[in-house]
Protein backbone atom coordinates (compact mmCIF):
# COMPACT_ATOMS: atom_id res chain seq x y z
CA UNK A 1 0.00 0.00 0.00
CA UNK A 2 1.68 3.25 -1.47
CA UNK A 3 1.33 6.82 0.95
CA UNK A 4 -1.60 7.90 -0.74
CA UNK A 5 -3.68 4.73 -0.03
CA UNK A 6 -2.53 4.45 3.48
CA UNK A 7 -3.28 8.24 3.98
CA UNK A 8 -6.68 7.83 2.48
CA UNK A 9 -7.65 4.61 4.28
CA UNK A 10 -6.81 5.65 7.61
CA UNK A 11 -8.14 9.49 8.04
CA UNK A 12 -11.42 10.47 10.04
CA UNK A 13 -13.97 12.64 9.09
CA UNK A 14 -13.61 16.20 9.69
CA UNK A 15 -16.92 16.63 11.18
CA UNK A 16 -16.08 13.43 13.14
CA UNK A 17 -12.38 14.87 14.63
CA UNK A 18 -13.99 17.92 15.40
CA UNK A 19 -16.84 16.54 17.60
CA UNK A 20 -14.26 14.17 19.50
CA UNK A 21 -11.59 16.77 20.17
CA UNK A 22 -14.32 19.66 21.50
CA UNK A 23 -16.85 17.66 23.12
CA UNK A 24 -13.96 15.66 25.45
CA UNK A 25 -12.38 19.20 25.83
CA UNK A 26 -15.80 20.72 27.33
CA UNK A 27 -16.02 17.69 29.53
CA UNK A 28 -12.29 18.51 30.52
CA UNK A 29 -13.35 22.20 31.18
CA UNK A 30 -16.04 21.42 33.71
CA UNK A 31 -14.06 18.84 35.47
CA UNK A 32 -11.51 21.41 35.77
CA UNK A 33 -13.72 24.29 36.80
CA UNK A 34 -15.21 21.06 39.46
CA UNK A 35 -11.72 20.66 40.57
CA UNK A 36 -11.19 24.67 41.50
CA UNK A 37 -14.26 25.17 43.31
CA UNK A 38 -14.03 22.44 45.48
CA UNK A 39 -10.29 23.35 46.32
CA UNK A 40 -11.09 26.86 46.91
CA UNK A 41 -14.46 25.91 48.93
CA UNK A 42 -12.40 23.26 51.05
CA UNK A 43 -9.07 24.99 51.30
CA UNK A 44 -9.45 28.65 50.33
CA UNK A 45 -6.44 28.63 48.02
CA UNK A 46 -4.90 26.47 45.19
CA UNK A 47 -1.73 24.73 45.25
CA UNK A 48 0.88 23.62 42.92
CA UNK A 49 -0.38 20.54 41.55
CA UNK A 50 -3.98 22.91 40.69
CA UNK A 51 -2.25 25.40 38.69
CA UNK A 52 0.13 22.73 37.19
CA UNK A 53 -2.99 21.60 35.73
CA UNK A 54 -4.44 24.64 34.70
CA UNK A 55 -1.12 25.14 32.79
CA UNK A 56 -1.79 21.79 31.33
CA UNK A 57 -5.63 22.71 30.33
CA UNK A 58 -4.53 26.01 28.42
CA UNK A 59 -1.53 24.37 26.56
CA UNK A 60 -4.14 21.40 25.31
CA UNK A 61 -6.45 24.50 24.30
CA UNK A 62 -4.00 26.05 22.24
CA UNK A 63 -3.53 22.13 20.84
CA UNK A 64 -6.92 21.85 19.65
CA UNK A 65 -6.92 25.87 18.34
CA UNK A 66 -4.07 24.56 16.47
CA UNK A 67 -5.30 21.51 15.36
CA UNK A 68 -8.51 23.24 14.35
CA UNK A 69 -6.95 26.07 12.02
CA UNK A 70 -4.80 23.11 10.50
CA UNK A 71 -8.10 20.72 9.46
CA UNK A 72 -9.07 22.49 6.51
CA UNK A 73 -5.60 21.55 4.64
CA UNK A 74 -5.04 18.49 6.03
CA UNK A 75 -8.55 17.61 4.61
CA UNK A 76 -7.56 19.26 1.20
CA UNK A 77 -4.44 17.90 1.36
CA UNK A 78 -6.16 14.42 1.58
CA UNK A 79 -8.34 15.56 -1.35
CA UNK A 80 -5.38 16.11 -3.51
CA UNK A 81 -4.15 12.45 -2.72
CA UNK A 82 -6.78 11.55 -5.57
CA UNK A 83 -5.80 13.95 -7.95
CA UNK A 84 -2.03 14.42 -7.83
CA UNK A 85 -2.27 17.38 -10.04
CA UNK A 86 -3.97 19.39 -7.75
CA UNK A 87 -0.43 19.77 -5.83
CA UNK A 88 0.39 22.40 -9.08
CA UNK A 89 -2.88 24.46 -8.52
CA UNK A 90 -1.27 27.98 -7.25
CA UNK A 91 -1.00 28.50 -3.38
CA UNK A 92 -1.73 24.85 -2.49
CA UNK A 93 2.53 24.08 -1.55
CA UNK A 94 1.63 27.41 0.96
CA UNK A 95 -0.95 25.85 2.40
CA UNK A 96 0.79 22.67 3.02
CA UNK A 97 3.68 24.65 4.64
CA UNK A 98 0.98 26.73 7.01
CA UNK A 99 -0.28 23.67 7.52
CA UNK A 100 3.16 21.43 8.36
CA UNK A 101 3.86 24.18 11.07
CA UNK A 102 0.61 24.25 12.58
CA UNK A 103 0.85 20.32 12.96
CA UNK A 104 3.92 20.45 14.57
CA UNK A 105 3.16 23.51 16.69
CA UNK A 106 0.76 21.18 17.93
CA UNK A 107 2.68 18.38 18.89
CA UNK A 108 5.26 20.79 21.23
CA UNK A 109 2.30 21.94 22.64
CA UNK A 110 0.85 18.31 23.23
CA UNK A 111 4.43 17.22 24.65
CA UNK A 112 4.21 20.11 27.29
CA UNK A 113 0.34 19.98 28.19
CA UNK A 114 1.08 15.74 28.81
CA UNK A 115 4.64 16.49 31.24
CA UNK A 116 2.66 19.59 33.14
CA UNK A 117 0.04 16.32 34.02
CA UNK A 118 2.93 14.53 35.06
CA UNK A 119 4.36 17.56 37.36
CA UNK A 120 0.73 18.26 38.22
CA UNK A 121 0.23 15.10 39.77
CA UNK A 122 4.11 14.64 41.00
CA UNK A 123 3.01 17.76 43.16
CA UNK A 124 0.23 16.32 44.55
CA UNK A 125 2.20 13.53 45.43
CA UNK A 126 4.82 15.23 47.19
CA UNK A 127 1.99 17.08 49.40
CA UNK A 128 1.03 13.40 49.82
CA UNK A 129 3.68 11.69 51.04
CA UNK A 130 6.92 14.14 51.66
CA UNK A 131 6.61 13.62 55.32
CA UNK A 132 7.68 10.03 54.68
CA UNK A 133 11.72 9.41 54.18
CA UNK A 134 11.52 6.72 51.92
CA UNK A 135 8.90 8.17 49.78
CA UNK A 136 10.75 11.33 49.53
CA UNK A 137 13.76 9.53 47.61
CA UNK A 138 11.73 7.77 45.32
CA UNK A 139 9.68 10.72 44.05
CA UNK A 140 12.98 12.70 43.74
CA UNK A 141 14.46 9.41 41.25
CA UNK A 142 10.65 9.43 39.46
CA UNK A 143 10.74 13.55 38.99
CA UNK A 144 14.42 13.00 37.39
CA UNK A 145 13.47 10.31 35.18
CA UNK A 146 10.52 12.65 34.40
CA UNK A 147 12.53 15.90 33.68
CA UNK A 148 14.81 13.53 31.17
CA UNK A 149 11.70 12.14 29.37
CA UNK A 150 10.38 15.79 28.91
CA UNK A 151 14.02 17.01 27.44
CA UNK A 152 14.18 14.44 24.86
CA UNK A 153 10.63 14.82 23.78
CA UNK A 154 11.26 18.47 23.04
CA UNK A 155 15.26 17.68 21.49
CA UNK A 156 13.97 15.12 19.08
CA UNK A 157 11.44 16.79 16.90
CA UNK A 158 13.47 19.55 15.24
CA UNK A 159 16.88 16.90 15.39
CA UNK A 160 14.40 14.50 13.23
CA UNK A 161 12.80 17.33 10.83
CA UNK A 162 14.20 20.80 11.32
CA UNK A 163 12.90 22.03 7.86
CA UNK A 164 9.15 22.59 8.43
CA UNK A 165 7.87 23.15 5.12
CA UNK A 166 5.62 20.99 2.82
CA UNK A 167 8.42 18.73 1.67
CA UNK A 168 11.14 19.38 4.41
CA UNK A 169 10.54 15.82 6.02
CA UNK A 170 9.32 13.06 3.47
CA UNK A 171 12.58 11.66 2.56
CA UNK A 172 13.73 7.80 3.73
CA UNK A 173 15.63 9.31 6.55
CA UNK A 174 13.39 12.22 8.23
CA UNK A 175 10.93 9.59 8.22
CA UNK A 176 12.68 6.83 10.23
CA UNK A 177 14.27 9.49 12.52
CA UNK A 178 10.61 10.53 13.05
CA UNK A 179 10.04 7.09 14.03
CA UNK A 180 12.55 6.85 16.22
CA UNK A 181 11.72 10.28 17.97
CA UNK A 182 7.81 8.74 18.39
CA UNK A 183 8.77 5.34 19.84
CA UNK A 184 11.56 6.72 22.06
CA UNK A 185 9.11 9.78 23.53
CA UNK A 186 6.38 7.01 24.05
CA UNK A 187 9.01 4.96 26.01
CA UNK A 188 9.18 7.57 28.04
CA UNK A 189 5.82 8.91 28.50
CA UNK A 190 4.41 5.21 29.36
CA UNK A 191 7.66 4.89 31.54
CA UNK A 192 7.11 7.90 33.52
CA UNK A 193 3.58 7.34 33.66
CA UNK A 194 4.27 3.72 35.21
CA UNK A 195 6.12 5.45 37.85
CA UNK A 196 3.88 7.80 39.10
CA UNK A 197 1.48 5.18 38.96
CA UNK A 198 3.39 3.05 41.23
CA UNK A 199 4.25 5.31 44.10
CA UNK A 200 0.79 5.75 45.64
CA UNK A 201 -0.33 2.29 45.10
CA UNK A 202 2.82 1.19 46.95
CA UNK A 203 2.14 3.50 49.61
CA UNK A 204 -1.59 2.63 49.60
CA UNK A 205 -0.90 -1.28 49.92
CA UNK A 206 1.67 -0.89 52.65
CA UNK A 207 -1.38 0.99 54.78
CA UNK A 208 -3.69 -0.54 57.22
CA UNK A 209 -6.29 0.63 55.90
CA UNK A 210 -9.39 -1.45 55.18
CA UNK A 211 -9.26 -4.05 52.18
CA UNK A 212 -12.44 -2.87 50.87
CA UNK A 213 -10.82 1.08 50.90
CA UNK A 214 -7.36 0.28 49.64
CA UNK A 215 -9.28 -1.75 46.26
CA UNK A 216 -11.00 1.73 45.65
CA UNK A 217 -8.22 3.44 46.39
CA UNK A 218 -5.77 1.84 43.93
CA UNK A 219 -8.10 1.96 41.67
CA UNK A 220 -8.38 5.39 41.47
CA UNK A 221 -5.00 6.04 41.07
CA UNK A 222 -4.75 3.12 38.36
CA UNK A 223 -7.06 5.32 35.98
CA UNK A 224 -3.59 6.49 35.19
CA UNK A 225 -3.03 3.56 33.10
CA UNK A 226 -5.53 5.06 30.81
CA UNK A 227 -3.27 7.39 29.37
CA UNK A 228 -0.75 4.67 29.27
CA UNK A 229 -3.30 2.74 27.11
CA UNK A 230 -3.97 5.99 25.04
CA UNK A 231 0.19 6.73 24.60
CA UNK A 232 0.00 3.13 22.94
CA UNK A 233 -3.12 3.36 20.71
CA UNK A 234 -1.63 6.77 19.79
CA UNK A 235 1.89 5.35 18.43
CA UNK A 236 0.32 2.40 16.86
CA UNK A 237 -2.01 4.38 14.82
CA UNK A 238 0.41 7.15 13.81
CA UNK A 239 3.29 4.55 13.14
CA UNK A 240 5.77 5.55 10.64
CA UNK A 241 8.68 3.19 10.04
CA UNK A 242 8.49 3.87 6.23
CA UNK A 243 5.67 5.97 6.13
CA UNK A 244 3.89 9.46 6.54
CA UNK A 245 1.71 9.54 9.38
CA UNK A 246 -1.58 10.96 8.67
CA UNK A 247 -2.02 14.52 9.60
CA UNK A 248 -5.83 13.75 10.65
CA UNK A 249 -4.81 10.64 12.35
CA UNK A 250 -1.92 12.37 14.15
CA UNK A 251 -3.57 15.06 15.19
CA UNK A 252 -6.43 13.30 16.88
CA UNK A 253 -4.97 11.04 19.10
CA UNK A 254 -3.05 13.61 20.50
CA UNK A 255 -5.70 15.19 21.30
CA UNK A 256 -7.04 12.04 22.76
CA UNK A 257 -4.30 11.08 25.15
CA UNK A 258 -3.92 15.06 26.36
CA UNK A 259 -7.15 15.46 27.14
CA UNK A 260 -7.54 12.11 28.66
CA UNK A 261 -4.18 13.32 30.86
CA UNK A 262 -5.67 16.19 32.43
CA UNK A 263 -8.51 14.40 33.08
CA UNK A 264 -7.32 11.75 34.83
CA UNK A 265 -4.94 14.74 36.91
CA UNK A 266 -8.36 16.41 37.83
CA UNK A 267 -9.89 12.97 39.27
CA UNK A 268 -6.66 12.50 40.95
CA UNK A 269 -8.01 16.21 42.82
CA UNK A 270 -10.82 14.78 43.99
CA UNK A 271 -10.82 13.91 47.99
CA UNK A 272 -14.44 12.94 47.53
CA UNK A 273 -13.10 10.34 45.53
CA UNK A 274 -10.29 8.62 47.28
CA UNK A 275 -13.12 6.84 49.54
CA UNK A 276 -16.89 6.55 48.97
CA UNK A 277 -17.43 8.87 50.67
CA UNK A 278 -15.62 10.88 53.51
CA UNK A 279 -17.41 11.55 56.89
CA UNK A 280 -16.56 12.38 60.18
CA UNK A 281 -18.84 10.54 62.38
CA UNK A 282 -18.42 9.39 66.39
CA UNK A 283 -18.58 6.08 68.20
CA UNK A 284 -18.12 5.47 71.19
CA UNK A 285 -14.58 3.71 72.89
CA UNK A 286 -14.74 1.10 74.99
CA UNK A 287 -12.63 3.23 77.98
CA UNK A 288 -14.91 6.45 77.50
CA UNK A 289 -14.16 8.91 75.14
CA UNK A 290 -15.13 9.57 71.49
CA UNK A 291 -12.97 9.25 68.27
CA UNK A 292 -13.36 11.08 64.59
CA UNK A 293 -12.91 8.39 62.50
CA UNK A 294 -13.44 8.18 58.37
CA UNK A 295 -15.53 5.60 57.12
CA UNK A 296 -15.60 3.42 53.75
CA UNK A 297 -19.27 3.33 52.80
CA UNK A 298 -22.23 5.19 53.68
CA UNK A 299 -23.88 1.48 54.07
CA UNK A 300 -21.37 0.90 57.38
CA UNK A 301 -21.45 3.91 58.55
CA UNK A 302 -25.56 3.37 58.99
CA UNK A 303 -24.51 0.34 60.28
CA UNK A 304 -21.61 0.73 62.96
CA UNK A 305 -21.51 4.27 63.59
CA UNK A 306 -24.07 7.37 64.79
CA UNK A 307 -23.47 10.31 62.94
CA UNK A 308 -23.21 13.54 65.71
CA UNK A 309 -20.54 15.79 65.19
CA UNK A 310 -21.66 17.46 68.59
CA UNK A 311 -20.45 14.31 70.67
CA UNK A 312 -16.81 14.29 69.36
CA UNK A 313 -14.46 15.11 72.32
CA UNK A 314 -11.00 16.56 71.98
CA UNK A 315 -9.34 15.01 68.73
CA UNK A 316 -6.84 16.34 66.51
CA UNK A 317 -7.05 15.21 63.00
CA UNK A 318 -3.94 15.93 60.51
CA UNK A 319 -4.78 15.47 57.21
CA UNK A 320 -3.35 15.16 53.48
CA UNK A 321 -5.59 14.94 50.51
CA UNK A 322 -6.79 11.60 51.54
CA UNK A 323 -6.52 11.16 55.17
CA UNK A 324 -2.69 9.43 55.83
CA UNK A 325 -2.81 10.24 59.38
CA UNK A 326 -4.75 10.45 62.22
CA UNK A 327 -4.31 11.58 65.79
CA UNK A 328 -6.35 11.85 68.68
CA UNK A 329 -6.06 12.76 71.90
CA UNK A 330 -8.30 10.78 74.42
CA UNK A 331 -9.99 11.34 77.68
CA UNK A 332 -8.11 8.54 79.03
CA UNK A 333 -5.02 6.65 78.56
CA UNK A 334 -6.08 4.47 76.06
CA UNK A 335 -4.64 4.95 72.10
CA UNK A 336 -7.12 4.10 69.65
CA UNK A 337 -4.29 3.35 65.97
CA UNK A 338 -5.76 4.93 62.97
CA UNK A 339 -6.76 2.41 60.24
CA UNK A 340 -4.67 5.30 57.65
CA UNK A 341 -1.52 4.70 59.55
CA UNK A 342 1.42 2.74 57.76
CA UNK A 343 2.55 -0.22 59.54
CA UNK A 344 5.85 0.30 60.94
CA UNK A 345 7.91 -2.73 60.83
CA UNK A 346 9.12 -3.96 64.44
CA UNK A 347 12.70 -3.23 64.27
CA UNK A 348 12.80 0.61 62.19
CA UNK A 349 12.15 3.65 64.29
CA UNK A 350 9.33 5.80 63.52
CA UNK A 351 8.93 7.73 60.66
Amino acid sequence: MDVDQLVLARKISRHALLISVWTLFAVTTLLLISRFAIRLRLHRKLFWDDILAGLAYIFLLCHNILATLALPTVYLLLDLYKDNRGFLQPGVLGKIDHMVKLVLSSNFLFRICIYLVKASLLALLWRLFHSLHLFRRAWLAIVIVTVIGFAISIILPPVACSDFTALGCISPKRIRLSAIDIYVSTVFDVLTDILIVSLPVTFVLKSSLPMPQKLGLVGLFLLGLAVVIISILRTIETDGKSKLSPPSWLLFWSSMEATIAVMVSCFASYKSLFTARIRTSTYHHPHGHSASVVVSTPAEARKNRIFKESDSREEIIQRTEFEVSYEMAPASSSQVTSPYAIAPKPSSSKV
